[in-house]
């Protein structure tokens, strides 16, 4: 996922510069240095941490360069200070282009932050632990293109939501999920993914983001509808990935022979429908 996250960055040139590194288990400072280092080109001779955080402090707080810096495989808190990451304060969100918060649990969610300058947002907590979103989370990050929501349980998105309206991807990974409809109101979103997520039933607004290009239902085992003419509402949909998506959404639902009897020619029309739809988007995809 880290690495999705970056290629996307540079494929829609959202960064200067592109870094990762793997932080691991064991969290060895000087190798986490390191990594970061090596990628932005800079050589860290020096042995004292202290020396080598504060090199690599000034070298990501350049002016002329933004950097987002991906951490991959955390198991805990991580000291971005100690090893050289500028953030925490808050004259550095107002200046920051990406922001990744992630813990067990996220006891003190950013509310009414001003990031002006941020572009991309992840949050990644414990998905045992139900999640509310301040309403006001997004308030001052109106000019967010990526937003990433991973490992995550709660009822719904904030309605003011709707002010993220230069948001181009949103990505839920492993989430719990149960009134996303406020999506409808991010009219520019072009990349919609739900990998891996606890879904029942997609909202019908998705259908409102009219740039939307690619929708990923990847391993949302528990999906079990499609509002029929939501996906031939996608004009300029360009990839559409389904693996993992049970196949009984495309069926007739299970009853007894009395229910199915009176109502399974309407409960397959319905699904046909969607079944049709696949295979008409299937053409246009291809074109």
């Amino acid at each position: 996922m880290a690495k999705e996250v970056a290629k996307r960055a540079k494929d829609d040139k959202l960064f200067d510069e592109v870094v990762m590194a793997v932080v691991s288990q064991n969290r060895d400072l000087s190798k986490i240095q390191g990594q970061i280092a090596e990628m932005l080109g800079l050589q860290l001779v020096e042995e004292n941490p202290l020396v080598r955080a504060e090199r690599l402090n000034n070298r990501l707080s350049m002016d002329s360069k933004s950097v987002l810096v991906i951490l991959e495989d955390v198991w805990d808190a991580l000291d971005l200070e100690a090893v050289g990451i500028p953030y925490g304060e808050k004259d550095s969100c107002e200046c920051s282009t990406a922001i990744s918060l992630v813990s067990k649990e996220l006891k003190r969610h950013p509310d009414g932050l001003e990031c002006p300058k941020l572009d991309l947002l992840q949050l990644s907590c414990d998905k045992d632990t139900l999640q509310t979103l301040p309403p006001n989370l997004f308030k001052g990050m109106n000019g967010l293109m990526v937003l990433s929501l991973i490992n995550m349980s709660f009822p719904s998105l904030p309605q003011l939501i709707n002010v993220l309206q230069n948001l181009r991807t949103l990505q839920f990974v492993d989430c719990e999920l149960t009134d996303v409809s406020a999506i409808g109101a991010l009219t520019k979103l072009e990349i919609l993914s739900f990998f891996a997520s606890e879904i029942m039933e997609l909202p019908g607004e998705i259908g409102n983001p009219s740039y939307l290009k690619l929708l990923d239902l990847t391993r949302c085992y528990d999906l079990q509808r499609i509002p029929p003419g939501l996906l031939l509402s996608l004009s300029h949909l360009e990839e559409l990935y389904m693996f993992g998506v049970p196949l009984e959404i495309w069926e007739p639902m299970e009853g007894n022979k009395e229910e199915e009897e009176e109502e399974g020619n309407e409960e397959e029309e319905e699904a046909n429908t969607c079944l049709t739809e696949i295979m008409s988007l299937s053409h246009h995809l291809m074109a």
